[in-house]
């Protein structure tokens, strides 16, 4: 063998080997990018009633998981919100309240900031029995 085609040969070995090593599909895959602070913001939630009732708290959840409790006519929040839509249910703790409007609602947060959203609560308070007149 020439010397020549020696030299072409390991050119073309060398080019293959290369190409090969760059296309390797059994590299390992890029982890999944955690939120950066940028990328998150918070979100807070009201809860009104005109009639407060002793002992009517709430539970706020946010996207069926993290869980925030309180009474009414307070507020709670949610920190480290990636930037998005996020699903906000409220439950009460008395079956004499419910939420006006919608429950759950949708809330968008943006990144950098707290946004709000509140749910208005109504209550029936029961009157006391009055006697029977004869």
């Amino acid at each position: 063998m020439s010397r020549g085609l020696l030299l072409a040969l390991l050119l073309v070995l060398v080019a293959e080997l290369s190409t090969a090593c760059g296309t390797s599909s059994s590299s390992p895959s890029s982890p999944t990018p955690t939120p950066t602070a940028a990328a998150t913001g918070s979100l807070q939630v009201g809860v009104a009633s005109g009639d407060v009732i002793p002992g009517t708290g709430f539970t706020v959840t946010v996207d069926g998981g993290m869980t925030q409790t309180s009474q009414t006519n307070a507020s709670v929040t949610f920190t480290g919100l990636s930037a998005g839509e996020h699903m906000v249910a409220l439950s009460l703790y008395s079956t004499r309240c419910s939420a006006a409007g919608e429950n759950p609602r949708k809330v968008m947060v943006v990144a950098s900031t707290t946004v709000r959203t509140e749910f208005e609560v109504m209550c029936s308070i029961a009157s006391p029995a009055t006697p029977p007149t004869r």
